[in-house]
């Protein structure tokens, strides 16, 4: 199989002619070998192939079980489930088709429509706080234009304009939410066993407090 150009799931690089490349026996997702070896197993979530054509499965479970630790050997997709709580089929479905196809886009209402509060909800602060800097300066933007356009005969472009970061959250929110927990679950990689539940619980899950700390903000800013 020819697999230069094509993107490695693991560590997000191009493969090259060079290289030693390896691919998963059920789901034929390729790998650099190092990478497959890093990381114990194919990184499609709930993908337990081997690796296809070769006995090097075996080389990497000897190499892994003389080491056996049974604290750290959770595995990738049990620590992604425990991060993401509550809709765990459905993200990973969607984190499935982005290492499969290499895609960042696909639609999720909840981020569409509720924006900033949903990435609260997810404890994506910094994205948050990110989302209301681009509406704020869209919303400004926006007036410039009106200034100098006829409400009546532009009303589409206008609307069009409104709606773009609602558009843009929806389009990328699930890329988003993904970057987010494969970085707090290659963090949570190497903590000791006993550590490893209470962080993916206090960086994973979602957060009703923050939402109505957000709502609770936004009334207390429009009564002053």
């Amino acid at each position: 199989m020819n697999f230069v150009g094509k993107i490695c799931p693991y560590c997000k690089s191009e493969f090259k002619e060079d290289e030693d490349i390896v691919a998963c026996s059920i789901c034929e997702m390729p790998h650099h070998k190092e990478c497959w070896i890093e990381n114990k197993a194919c990184t499609t979530f709930g993908c337990t192939g081997t690796i296809m054509g070769t006995e090097e499965h075996e080389y990497i479970h000897k190499t892994f079980s003389n080491n056996y630790n049974p604290y750290n050997e959770t595995s990738i997709d049990e620590d992604m489930r425990a991060f993401i709580g509550k809709n765990q089929t459905y993200f990973l479905e969607r984190f499935k088709k982005f290492n499969l196809t290499n895609s960042k886009v696909s639609w999720n209402w909840a981020s569409a429509f509720f924006g900033g509060h949903w990435y609260a909800y997810r404890k994506m602060y910094k994205i948050q706080l990110l989302y209301y800097v681009l509406h704020f300066l869209n919303l400004i933007f926006l007036g410039m234009l009106l200034s100098n356009l006829i409400l009546s005969e532009d009303s589409i472009l206008i609307l069009l304009i409104f709606i773009i970061p609602f558009v843009l959250s929806g389009a990328f929110g699930n890329y988003l939410y993904n970057r987010h927990a494969e970085k707090h679950i290659k963090i949570a990689k190497n903590m000791h066993e006993y550590i490893k539940p209470n962080y993916l619980e206090e960086k994973g899950g979602t957060s009703k407090k923050a939402v109505w700390a957000i709502i609770a903000i936004m009334i207390f800013l429009k009564i002053i």
